[in-house]
């Protein structure tokens, strides 16, 4: 089966437009010292209706290549940033 990822985030710049830059973090636990840190990564993401907001916490998926940088489509709104600090599912 050919299972497509999805990601959520929280929307951190609106970068000129139909373009939203979201910081997607988890939380990993060291394999030895069991200690737990986030990793944080920030991904451009195409937002084809203007409509997200700083601040919001979005899902987006992976497509084809839209420009130099940006490979993933805004799907779904999810409001304000609830989420941050919980693992992903």
């Amino acid at each position: 089966m050919n299972k497509i990822k999805i990601f959520k985030g929280v929307v951190t710049k609106k970068s000129g437009d139909k373009t939203i830059s979201v910081l997607v973090s988890e939380k990993k636990r060291h394999k030895i010292y069991k200690k737990v840190y986030t990793v944080s990564k920030k991904y451009l993401v195409h937002d084809q209706n203007n409509v997200s907001q700083v601040g919001q916490e979005v899902s987006f998926k992976p497509v084809r290549p839209i420009s130099k940088n940006k490979s993933f489509l805004l799907i779904d709104q999810n409001g304000d940033k609830k989420w941050l600090n919980k693992r992903r599912a």
